[in-house]
């Protein structure tokens, strides 16, 4: 009797030590991984700046609108990504309407400042745009500074579920603070060309693998097209702002493009 009490504890003993064993094992590895997103926004935090501009749509009466948005530096000297339709308030309207009307009221930027983390202000000017992409390439008007600046990784490519590090960034009445989101990978279109799709995140802003690579910016995508304004239950979804990470190879041809048509 006694030698089955104490195997009985003995056992009991050994449980709770592979249990505490187990335990101390996850908080490890949630610990662990917890760093590794922090090591990722630390290195790269400094990248995701704000872009300051003045929209203006002369044939709605001279509109007038002062915005901040994100953006993301890919190069030393301050090449700024930030997202074509949160800049431009026409994009829906002309996605919407196909043909006549809003897709003709041309918009304007002026006093366009790239926003630093350290609050420095450098005056500058649009280098490209490209509305089926949803970029807007903003570069300083002079080269005075080495910006801090994120590589893009066209060799990453995530599969469904794998976790994403996404570095935004706050507005300027919470001093323009970096946010982190800590997502997956929810859905791969792949025609008629690649998106990886996760939960809705504020635009022009960049996306991280696990291994801190950046293998893309994330987008957003307008539905549009004449056979929306032929069934009213599609306008709401034609007009849905759809939240996609435009690969790192992609944006990195239309760099190439950019850099061949300044030489």
């Amino acid at each position: 009797m006694y030698k089955l009490l104490l195997l009985f504890v003995m056992s009991g003993l050994l449980f709770a030590q592979e249990q505490q064993s187990e335990t101390q094992a996850t908080e490890s590895s949630s610990k662990t991984q917890k760093q590794k997103i922090l090591d990722i926004v630390d290195a790269h935090k400094d990248a995701v700046v704000s872009v300051q501009l003045v929209v203006k749509i002369p044939s709605m009466g001279n509109f007038e609108r002062k915005l901040e948005i994100p953006g993301t530096v890919v190069n030393e000297q301050g090449l700024v990504i930030v997202s074509n339709s949160q800049a431009d308030p026409m994009v829906a309207m002309r996605r919407r309407f196909q043909q006549g009307g809003p897709q003709n009221a041309k918009t304007e930027f002026t006093d366009i400042k790239i926003i630093c983390n350290d609050n420095t202000e450098v005056p500058a000017q649009i280098a490209m745009q490209d509305e089926d992409l949803d970029i807007i390439f903003i570069k300083p008007k002079e080269n005075k500074r080495k910006f801090a600046y994120i590589s893009l990784d066209k060799t990453a490519k995530p599969q469904l579920l794998d976790d994403v590090v996404v570095i935004a960034k706050l507005d300027a009445s919470t001093g323009r603070t970096p946010m982190i989101f800590h997502t997956r990978v929810m859905a791969i279109i792949t025609k008629p060309s690649t998106y990886y799709v996760i939960f809705g995140i504020s635009a022009g802003v960049p996306a991280f693998d696990e291994n801190g690579k950046c293998f893309g910016l994330l987008l957003s995508r307008i539905g549009g097209g004449n056979a929306a304004m032929t069934n009213n239950s599609n306008i709401a979804s034609a007009m849905a702002m759809l939240p996609m990470i435009l690969p790192a190879e992609d944006i990195l041809d239309v760099i190439a493009d950019l850099e061949e048509e300044e030489e």
